[in-house]
């Protein structure tokens, strides 16, 4: 997980700003293809992922399906 990943799993929107402010990509993506959208756990998480050029359609790898964020958050029941 990338520190981006860990402040959207944990709903940190100053920390994701942060990062952003400093160059710091929100389509960087782990191993499995994830990014920060797909941990984002609140709608103002996702929402400053969002501005900051996050892609809804990015899929995890292929063995997983390919889910993308919002049907990841669609499954958890996340708004």
């Amino acid at each position: 997980m990338t520190a981006m990943d860990i402040a959207a799993s944990n709903e940190h929107v100053g920390v994701i700003e942060a990062i952003v402010e400093n160059g710091g990509s929100v389509r960087a993506t782990d191993p499995l293809g994830l990014t920060a959208l797909h941990h984002a756990r609140g709608g103002e998480v996702a929402d400053v992922l969002l501005d900051a050029g996050a892609d809804v359609s990015a899929k995890l790898c292929p063995t997983l399906l390919g889910f993308t964020p919002i049907l990841v958050c669609a499954m958890d029941n996340r708004r």
